[in-house]
């Protein structure tokens, strides 16, 4: 986490952000029994804090346009597939959960399981069903950050939780935010010993990236991640690597990024197509292919060809 802020009030407004960031973490640790979230899970019912409720709202909203692939009931499933926690790499001990533990699996997964009465401010979920905010928890602290931060009267500002980003008007020097696009392949040698697959020159933007090189564990040489496709139950299987997100609100380009990964290419396409004014998109393949939407290619520079989709 890091937080690049200037103004006459930059500290403060750091330190307020921090703040707010610790609260959500708090709030939002589905591995902490005494959390909100914790407490959802074992008890099944909780009266959520207006910050949850907030998140919920806007991520139902979403959830309508992307085809439920983006679903914050596949706790269950990451406990599964022991994807919880912070492993990156290979672990010996990883395994293929078998097809009858996924299936029980699924029939604690979906938005149907999840029973929000707004008007009670009332969360309830169905029986073994558990939610995990940690594919939109990030998206959603930057956006409360970034209005700390103008709040406290700051023009120019880089936030930077967990890789994801978002910049806050231009650097002090007039000109605008250089943010790369990390190699997904940097340990294989796809893009040669590049450390980035390309450079976006962006301000008052959001940038957040989802991808199968986070939280992997390879079993006969097929590699196995931590984005879950909600309808299958196994880890989304297409030709993406990675899926980078650049729009206004840090909220949506989180949730996009994942839930377009699963979606696979020709379909994010299809979904960017109905939605161009709402963000861009850069998509990485397994064969080192890249495309980035129309939106982003006067901002876009790569020493990799690429291909420009309108």
């Amino acid at each position: 986490m890091s937080i690049e802020a200037t103004g006459p009030k930059a500290q403060e407004a750091i330190t307020a952000s921090i703040e707010k960031i610790n609260l959500l973490n708090t709030i939002w640790d589905a591995d902490n029994p005494d959390s909100e979230i914790g407490k959802l899970n074992a008890q099944s019912t909780v009266t959520p804090s207006d910050d949850t409720q907030s998140l919920l709202t806007e991520i139902l909203n979403l959830k309508e346009t992307t085809g439920n692939t983006l679903d914050l009931t596949v706790y269950p499933l990451m406990t599964l597939w022991g994807f919880l926690g912070d492993r990156q790499g290979t672990e010996a001990s990883s395994k293929i959960p078998s097809p009858e533990a996924i299936s029980a699996c699924l029939e604690k997964v979906g938005w149907e399981h999840i029973h929000y009465e707004e008007a009670d401010n009332r969360i309830t979920l169905d029986p073994g069903t558990k939610l995990d905010f940690g594919a939109v928890a990030k998206g959603y602290a930057t956006d409360r950050v970034t209005e700390i931060l103008k709040e406290y009267g700051v023009t120019s500002a880089l936030i930077s939780l967990g890789g994801n980003l978002y910049c806050l008007g231009n650097r002090t020097n007039g000109t605008k935010w250089r943010l790369g696009i990390e190699n997904p392949r940097s340990e294989e040698g796809l893009f040669g010993d590049a450390t980035s697959i390309g450079i976006l020159s962006l301000s008052d933007s959001a940038l957040v990236t989802s991808g199968d090189y986070r939280r992997y564990f390879t079993e006969d040489g097929k590699r196995y991640h931590h984005i879950m496709d909600p309808k299958t139950g196994y880890p989304a299987d297409n030709s993406l690597i990675s899926v980078t997100i650049v729009c206004k609100e840090a909220l949506k380009a989180d949730a996009l990024s994942t839930a377009l990964f699963v979606m696979g290419k020709e379909k994010a396409l299809s979904y960017w197509k109905a939605h161009a004014n709402e963000f861009d998109a850069v998509f990485v393949e397994a064969d080192g292919s890249i495309t980035i939407t129309s939106g982003i290619q006067n901002c876009f520079e790569s020493k990799f060809s690429y291909r420009i989709y309108e």
